[in-house]
């Protein structure tokens, strides 16, 4: 595939708003029409840039303009070129968010080691379970203006996790 490297819109890239990176690095990646409406929805409070080769995504993980990113997918694992630059990006105050099909199609022995390596976490995987979670108020992230006081969503539970690291417990 060609890299894909596009904000939603051309006025979506402005000061006023934290600039999201959507990392899709598989096939029928997270930046595809398909998705649409929810790119649609996350334009709405973050400048999008959508990347689906791994120089772009370098590129945009060392220019500083980036403030979160989504990593829908778990192909991330096999791109260690952009490992340091993740780490480092984390490292620095950004945050990213492991979401979507990420935890469908990852190899779960492989969360804890890769999670270690990167962030220095002692996480691992536990089991794959639908469960309603609620909003964490204990949490170190700080207080999330907008965000649902509840979810429910298949997940991946991680063990190892304190309880003031988790966003929804």
């Amino acid at each position: 595939r060609a890299a894909n490297l596009r904000p939603l819109d051309h006025n979506s890239m402005n000061s006023d708003k934290m600039t999201l990176m959507l990392l899709s690095l598989g096939n029928g990646g997270f930046c595809d029409a398909m998705f649409q409406e929810l790119l649609t929805a996350l334009s709405r409070t973050f400048s999008l840039v959508c990347c689906d080769s791994a120089p772009i995504a370098s590129f945009h993980l060392q220019s500083g303009n980036i403030s979160v990113v989504l990593v829908p997918d778990s192909d991330i694992m096999e791109h260690n070129s952009l490992h340091p630059l993740l780490s480092r990006f984390v490292w620095s105050g950004g945050s990213v968010i492991f979401c979507g099909g990420y935890s469908s199609s990852v190899r779960l022995p492989r969360i804890g080691p890769f999670f270690s390596s990167l962030f220095g976490l002692t996480w691992s995987a536990g089991q794959i379970a639908r469960t309603t979670f609620e909003l964490n108020g204990a949490t170190v992230l700080g207080n999330r203006p907008g965000l649902p006081q509840s979810c429910n969503a298949k997940a991946v539970m991680l063990s190892g996790v304190a309880g003031n690291q988790a966003l929804y417990r």
